[in-house]
């Protein structure tokens, strides 16, 4: 309903006005009438009036008079006059005014009809189209969005005219030399935040945000960014011999903003510069690929595609020729070799074989996440079958099927709901990462904990984790291998004196070889036989659970604990902590406090 003030001196024609006609069948509602316009600009303050219906002479304050009050208020108020024959030498000011029409006195309710049905039909197509071009232009960021995610998606078609449609949306890049940034929050950032899915997609918003203003002022040209589930998509245009220098220290800007103002850290990965738009979906492709290298570069590391390129080319031609099928033999036999010597209890040499396992990938990459990932989860999942109580399991069933014995199956049946009860209670603790003790030691079938290895493995950021917890895993499963054994005399004195000198910021192999009279050789050697951990290793995980301990009191802050335990660095102990627990110790902080 449009809101109709009238305002008219004579109280007949005013009453008049308001009874003649049926305001209501026009869609007009009639919100009150005036005695002149000083009446009239009280109810204007009062109320919405959409519609004034005014005669030109009136005491106090006359129609003109109120109009132009009603234009310096900013109301667009559509404004009619009431005039008589003689008023039309006021009609050139009301025109200035912008009044929408005109009714000579004396009018019929049929006239007055007419013009306020055709003003009132004028007013709502013109909301109508202003409400539109609104809604489209709020939508605009959404549409762009949703269209360069196509672009980066898909390769263009015969029949696109990409250029066409980048001036159409009036989009800030160019259709030249698009270069494609993969940004990825770190997963210890998450972890550390530890927000919920609404509040990260607030976060992916915020950064978005701070990474177009930080990249448009460092490059000093217009950028364009996408919001991906798993990050952000920056768009830009130039040859890297002309911006490669000013993206670089605008992505180191990025990376520090984002630290500052969301407490997160980032990765990036950088496309080649294409020749033009429609090139867009392998720009991206390029972007992820160069970002993949973030897992072997650690955290808040940036890479190009070139990069990419160099490292297949170094790969390719380092294997003697054998490709691919040499690489897979040479893992094959290592992975075979770490068998052999846990069945035969020559935990060194298995501790050996995982080093170099993971050195192999190292000297090979890039090889893309999920192959890394595939490969270890089968990797360890055929170490950790050497469990006794696995093996026992496996023995009992195929003699089980062998026999026929209801018994037999009957035992299946209760070591199946056991390990569904333990997997359910793993289950419970899914949010604490690297729980991979939780894999060792159920009876039953290793698939049940299948799953929750694999999501612990698609868990880690960098291949330093990952090194970390293969050889957790391999020391607890020594640990299950030998459940009483006693450790060598020297070895035992080394333990010792690590317990009671864990703190010291020195503690070395060289310091500790020292003390028992042995080299560090020797000793090196030993740990690795005796505990399937190397001496360094043991040292590090021995601080971080004295560590854990102290972070469940409120009494410590987190650089009172590193130093503490021994590291006087606290970005040191930060990364040692993460590398092997899975998470920060702010994160365990904040989900132990109070347990100590």
């Amino acid at each position: 309903m449009l809101h109709l003030l009238i305002v008219e001196d004579e109280e007949t024609m005013r009453e008049g006005l308001a009874a003649m006609i049926d305001w209501e069948t026009l869609g007009i509602r009639l919100v009150g009438a005036a005695a002149n316009g000083l009446e009239a600009l009280k109810v204007i303050e009062k109320e919405t009036v959409d519609l004034l219906l005014t005669d030109i002479r009136m005491p106090l304050m006359d129609g003109l008079q109120l109009i132009g009050e009603v234009r310096k208020r900013g109301r667009d108020t559509a404004c009619v006059l009431l005039s008589g024959y003689n008023d039309f030498e006021y009609a050139q000011q009301a025109l200035r005014y912008g009044v929408s029409d005109f009714l000579v006195k004396p009018c019929s309710p049929r006239e007055i009809r007419s013009v306020f049905a055709d003003l009132a039909a004028k007013i709502l197509e013109q909301r109508r189209k202003s409400d539109s071009v609104k809604g489209l232009h709020e939508s605009m960021p959404v549409i762009k969005s949703q269209l360069l995610r196509h672009w980066l998606h898909s390769p263009a078609l015969v029949t696109e005219n990409r250029k066409e449609q980048l001036k159409k949306l009036k989009l800030s890049i160019s259709d030249q030399h698009p270069i494609v940034v993969a940004i990825q929050i770190d997963n210890r950032s998450r972890q550390r935040l530890n927000y919920s899915r609404t509040d990260l997609e607030l976060i992916r918003l915020a950064a978005a945000n701070i990474v177009q203003e930080t990249l448009e002022q460092s490059v000093m040209q217009p950028v364009e960014t996408v919001k991906e589930e798993d990050g952000i998509i920056v768009i830009l245009n130039g040859l890297f011999e002309w911006i490669e220098e000013k993206l670089v220290r605008g992505l180191a800007r990025v990376q520090h903003n984002l630290r500052q103002y969301l407490k997160i850290t980032v990765s990036f990965g950088i496309s080649d510069s294409k020749p033009d738009i429609n090139d867009l979906a392998e720009a991206y492709s390029e972007a992820r690929q160069a970002l993949e290298l973030r897992f072997y570069r650690g955290s808040e590391s940036h890479a190009f595609y070139r990069d990419v390129r160099a490292l297949a080319k170094r790969a390719g031609g380092s294997d003697g020729g054998g490709g691919e099928s040499g690489f897979e033999l040479k893992l094959l036999r290592i992975e075979q070799s770490a068998v052999d010597n846990l069945q035969a209890g020559l935990y060194a040499e298995a501790l050996n074989d995982a080093e170099q396992w993971l050195a192999a990938f190292q000297g090979q990459y890039p090889h893309s996440r999920t192959e890394i990932n595939v490969r270890t989860l089968s990797f360890l999942a055929r170490l950790l079958q050497l469990a006794p109580d696995r093996r026992a399991a496996a023995e009992a069933r195929m003699e089980d099927s062998r026999t026929g014995d209801g018994a037999g199956a009957e035992r299946s049946k209760a070591n199946a709901r056991a390990d569904g009860g333990a997997n359910a209670r793993a289950d419970d603790g899914a949010n604490a990462p690297f729980a991979e003790t939780e894999a060792l030691g159920r009876d039953g079938d290793s698939s049940a904990d299948y799953g929750s290895l694999e999501r612990q493995i698609a868990g880690i950021d960098t291949m330093e984790e990952l090194a970390g917890f293969v050889y957790r895993v391999i020391r607890k499963l020594v640990e299950k291998l030998n459940p009483h054994r006693t450790p060598r005399r020297k070895v035992q004195q080394a333990l010792d004196y690590i317990a009671h000198n864990y703190n010291a910021p020195g503690l070395s192999l060289a310091g500790v070889a020292k003390e028992l009279f042995v080299s560090s050789t020797y000793l090196s050697t030993l740990f690795k036989q005796e505990l399937g951990v190397n001496f360094l290793d043991y040292v590090h995980q021995y601080r971080v659970d004295k560590a854990k301990g102290l972070l469940q009191s409120a009494d410590y802050k987190i650089q009172a604990v590193a130093k503490e335990v021994g590291y006087f660095d606290e970005a040191h102990f930060t990364r040692t902590f993460k590398k092997w627990t899975g998470i920060l110790p702010s994160q365990y902080k904040k989900e132990n406090a109070h347990r100590g």
